[in-house]
């Protein structure tokens, strides 16, 4: 089975805030942007990507007005690693931020710094640890707002709560503060990744409740992971019944800021960008939550664009990555994309054009896998190309091979069937690994911090 020939691959992108000059947009109608990253979505249960039930209609009435890319790939399945590849279009393995203990390598330069540097007002808004400056994610920006995502309940017991409003609220008075000035606005919403408490109408509508029903919590959730106790068919779909309401809950505060840039009169030269970092189990595989594995259920997130420059119904069909929205939001804004990027810029495939062939994507850096009793970081690696998807396992260096186009839950490894294109792939993913790099080593957490994190899922 014979795949295209690896190309060489380009270091990252030197922080050179190159002469953007005007690449396709005169500097004078340039658009704002806003990103937003709703942690934890998944697609399907949106209904923009065929999902049945009422979860969002502010996020879907923002796919009608643009584009919306049908398979996207996160190229992580945890928040950390995720969102550097989001904000700097490189892969983990390039950025070098795949744990908790590296930021950015100082070589690399984000989307903030290179929008920055073409005279746009930055500013962002995030409500995780893991999406905070600590990484280096808040380079670029003139302030990185951090949203804590902990209370303190009154029996002093910690839980996640929904910051939605709040984060809105900053938006939105953010947006009046810079007047008619071009801006880029980055906002991370934690709300729907557990704890799951939706909005109780939300949660009447779209779950059941009954005697000994699940919470939806974290700790409740990573009990049943850590013991990996399987739940009754009913409960999963309370927690799904849950998860979509959280989801709908959101959904208000996002139809909230999409009102006041409409009222503002900013709709018309702004870009809004909307995705995900990475999506959640409930039990397809067999387990919950999300950071260890890479089926679709955690590594597919929705990615929809819209304003000047989207063609309205626009529909991006071929598999593309996370890693493509720092190139793609470059070129829409009518800068230059610069070399070296491991994303490509999707602008091309709006207007209908071919993206020229099939291409390949990866996803590492999982967390938390457990060997023997210990935890083993970055133990899985994801290599696709067109519908064919291999999961490889460092640890017994063994692999798995699926059909996504005629097996789309993962079901039947192909790999004994298809051991030639099995070991194409896993050939393509060893060249793509030949480049690791390593980020900025940082110092150890405080006790707190890494307690909180721990009660998260996110220790090791």
């Amino acid at each position: 089975m014979n795949f295209p020939a690896a190309p060489s691959i380009p270091g990252p992108a030197l922080a050179v805030l190159l002469a953007l000059g005007s690449c396709a947009r005169p500097e004078g109608s340039r658009p704002n942007l806003i990103l937003i990253s709703i942690d934890t979505l998944r697609p399907d249960r949106l209904g923009c990507y065929g999902a049945s039930r009422p979860t969002s209609p502010s996020i879907d009435a923002l796919a009608r007005r643009g584009a919306l890319a049908r398979d996207v790939t996160a190229p992580a399945p945890w928040t950390l690693p995720s969102h550097a590849s989001l904000l700097t279009g490189l892969y983990p393995s390039r950025h070098g931020v795949k744990d908790r203990d590296h930021e950015l390598r100082e070589d690399t330069t984000t989307l903030a710094e290179l929008v920055a540097a073409a005279g746009y007002r930055t500013h962002a808004i995030v409500n995780a640890h893991y999406v905070s400056d600590r990484y280096g994610l808040g380079r670029g920006f003139e302030a990185y707002d951090y949203v804590s995502e902990w209370a303190v309940e009154p029996d002093g017991r910690r839980s996640v709560v929904n910051r939605g409003p709040e984060i809105t609220d900053r938006a939105i008075r953010w947006m009046r503060s810079v007047g008619d000035e071009r801006f880029f606005l980055f906002l991370h919403y934690y709300d729907v990744h557990t704890d799951l408490d939706p909005a109780p109408r939300y949660r009447d509508a779209l779950s059941e409740e009954y005697p000994e029903a699940p919470t939806g919590s974290t700790d409740e959730l990573l009990a049943a992971r850590r013991v990996q106790r399987a739940l009754a068919p009913r409960d999963v779909s309370h927690l799904l019944g849950l998860y979509d309401a959280e989801i709908r809950t959101l959904d208000d505060q996002l139809g909230r800021l999409f009102d006041a840039l409409d009222k503002a009169g900013r709709t018309g030269d702004t870009i809004v960008v909307l995705t995900s970092d990475h999506g959640e189990e409930w039990m397809e595989h067999g387990s919950l939550l999300h950071g260890r594995t890479y089926y679709q259920e955690v590594i597919a997130v929705p990615l929809i664009l819209a304003g000047p420059g989207v063609p309205v119904g626009a529909r991006i069909e071929e598999p593309v990555s996370l890693v493509d929205v720092t190139p793609t939001a470059l070129a829409l804004l009518g800068l230059c994309v610069p070399p070296g990027l491991d994303g490509h810029d999707l602008s091309p495939l709006l207007g209908g054009a071919s993206g020229g062939g099939k291409r390949f994507l990866f996803a590492e850096a999982d967390h938390n896998n457990v060997v023997d009793g210990e935890r083993v970081q970055d133990a899985g690696r994801l290599v696709r190309y067109g519908s064919w998807k291999l999961l490889y396992d460092r640890r017994t260096a063994t692999s798995k091979l699926f059909d996504i186009a005629t097996d789309p839950g993962e079901t039947h490894d192909l790999s004994g069937a298809e051991p030639e294109r099995a070991a194409a792939l896993r050939e393509r993913l060893s060249a793509f690994l030949d480049a690791e790099a390593v980020g900025g080593q940082l110092a150890p957490l405080e006790s707190e911090q890494r307690a909180r994190l721990e009660a998260l899922g996110y220790g090791g």
